[in-house]
């Protein structure tokens, strides 16, 4: 991850996470709460995703110990996730002796918790260290549900909730 000047790639880890980013669909989702009778709240795709918005590098001042480390994570965790963009950020920290690279996640629970959340941080890491990064996939906004849509739907649930009582 550091160049020979030992310098953090972040370009070069930016084309391996937009390669396996299609196997994580709520990394491009926001959750979107319609207005009363519409229903409840749902997942729909982000109009306006972009990667550099949650991948960021807080260089610690080398050599950085744990303490250094520990620091500057409960300083990032702090900060209040932007809930009109995906729920996730990821902070990369170089600084750490022998060239390590400190990396912190900050992963909403709704997009995932506890084991979930490491199965799915899994899939963005690659088992082998000099692999080249997968092609992006091509991806596209989906259009959002129609309010009409939303009501039909709220509707339905209604309807099968009360058959369910009755």
């Amino acid at each position: 991850l550091l160049d020979a000047d030992g310098r953090f790639r972040m370009e070069r880890v930016k084309r391996a996470i937009e390669g396996r980013l299609h196997l994580l669909p709520r990394f491009r989702q926001v959750l979107h709460v319609p207005r009363r009778g519409l229903g409840g709240p749902l997942w729909v795709d982000a109009t306006a995703f972009d990667l550099n918005d949650h991948l960021h590098v807080e260089a610690l001042c080398a050599p950085a110990d744990v303490a250094d480390l520990l620091r500057t994570v409960a300083r990032l965790r702090r900060r209040r996730l932007d809930m009109t963009r995906p729920l996730w950020e990821m902070w990369f920290l170089p600084g750490l002796p022998n060239g390590r690279i400190g990396w912190f996640v900050r992963l909403h629970h709704v997009v995932a918790d506890g084991i979930a959340g490491v199965a799915e941080l899994g899939t963005l890491l690659d088992p082998s260290p000099c692999s080249a990064p997968a092609n992006p996939q091509p991806w596209t906004c989906a259009a959002w549900p129609s309010a009409r849509q939303l009501a039909l739907d709220n509707f339905h649930l209604r309807v099968v909730n009360l058959r369910n009582v009755l």
